[in-house]
């Protein structure tokens, strides 16, 4: 496989603060790589950010990617459990459907058995996380097809104690693995950058397919209104973990072990669907207007205000416990100003028009996102933390 080195985009952060790129934010600086991995980065050029005319970066570097398989058999690599039950939240229902659309203007038709497949497609998801059971599922569902590339559409990662070499372990054609953010693009790289290049896969910096397809956002959303303040603070494993602090419980003393092992024996009987939110939201109701406070307490104390009221809505919309597709399509679309810690919130609301403050949380993929690919997007900001505690 031949090695190829390039100067990757990186972007000055400015860290503790709710705005987060200077205004030379398009220096490419070279960064030193592993002498084995082979790693790229599609340069931050007029191609492929955004111009004076858009605040949103371009796809043209994912289609390029794609651009052999046209025409070609593919298998989409399920984002589910064994049983067939989709993994994810809501804005992960979102980027599926942004995910169908580029694979039909790509020309790219879809087979349903692997066997038969030319190349493998991993749609782009929040899962590819050491904490998840989707990295050990992706490599089992795989392993029936040792032969076909595999292409996995840009994601976040954190693998900060296991190598994910283990997911292309015995494959026998290339695996091209494109993360939204170079701090998910560096830790591959200097943790497994080795592991990785042994078993042929190659990783692409490029941009998050949301970013990227704003016009497919708005056409998903329709109708934009501007109502109450929205705070959607999530409440969930993620919330509580860094790089190296995984699956911390999510309730502490004896009440609080059984209230949520309770809660987890009734999901799992309960389909997703309005009942199962209604039950959700009554039980986590409290928790989740904490979890908000929790955001407000970081804003600027100036910058507050909107989200103090008595019309506030505190919900985590993105997640299944809280809202159904649908609903999660309305709130966001109906919302006034947005604060939240979830990128599947602030995403699509700050793409209409909504003005967004995102807190980072969990590990870096906010920042690396607002970075990588929010540079011009003067309606969102990011309130973030130092790099440092990684």
């Amino acid at each position: 496989m031949a090695k190829r080195n390039r100067a990757d985009p990186v972007f000055r952060h400015s860290l503790n603060i709710f705005r987060s790129v200077p205004s030379d934010a398009k220096r490419d600086i070279e960064v030193s790589t592993s002498d084995s991995v082979t790693v790229r980065s599609h340069e931050a050029d007029r191609k492929n950010i955004a111009t004076t005319e858009s605040s949103w970066p371009t796809a043209k570097a994912l289609q390029a990617e794609l651009t052999p398989w046209k025409n070609k058999a593919a298998y989409v690599v399920p984002i589910a459990d064994e049983s067939g039950k989709p993994l994810g939240n809501n804005g992960d229902e979102l980027l599926m459907r942004i995910f169908w659309r580029i694979l039909d203007q790509a020309g790219i038709r879809t087979v349903d058995d692997i066997r038969k497949a030319e190349v493998l497609l991993v749609p782009p998801s929040g899962s590819l996380l050491q904490m998840y059971a989707f990295p050990d599922l992706m490599q089992k569902s795989t392993s029936e097809n040792m032969e076909a590339p595999m292409v996995i559409f840009p994601s976040s990662a954190n693998f900060p104690t296991r190598d994910p070499e283990f997911l292309f372990r015995g494959r026998t054609s290339k695996t091209t693995w494109i993360l939204r953010e170079k701090y998910s693009y560096d830790h591959l790289r200097k943790a497994w950058g080795d592991s990785l290049a042994s078993v042929g896969c190659e990783l692409i910096l490029d941009h998050d397919v949301v970013a990227s397809h704003s016009e497919v956002v708005r056409d998903i959303f329709k109708s934009v209104k501007s109502g109450c303040p929205l705070v959607g603070a999530r409440k969930d494993v993620e919330q509580n973990s860094v790089s190296n602090k995984l699956n911390q419980p999510l309730a502490s003393g004896a009440f609080g072990i059984a209230r949520s092992a309770a809660f987890r024996q009734i999901s799992t009987r309960v389909p997703y669907g309005p009942v199962y939110t209604r039950l959700a939201r009554a039980v986590r109701a409290k928790k989740q207007k904490e979890a908000g406070a929790a955001l407000i307490s970081q804003m600027p104390e100036m910058s507050r205000e909107p989200f103090l009221g008595r019309g506030v809505l505190h919900r985590d919309i993105s997640s299944k416990h809280q809202a159904t597709f649908d609903e999660y399509l309305e709130v966001i679309a109906g919302a006034g100003p947005v604060l939240t810690d979830r990128l599947h919130i602030a995403l699509p609301a700050a793409i209409l028009g909504k003005d967004v403050w995102l807190v980072e949380g969990g590990y870096h993929k906010a920042r690396g996102v607002v970075e990588q690919s929010l540079q011009f997007v003067d309606n969102l900001r990011l309130l973030s933390s130092p790099v440092g505690r990684e």
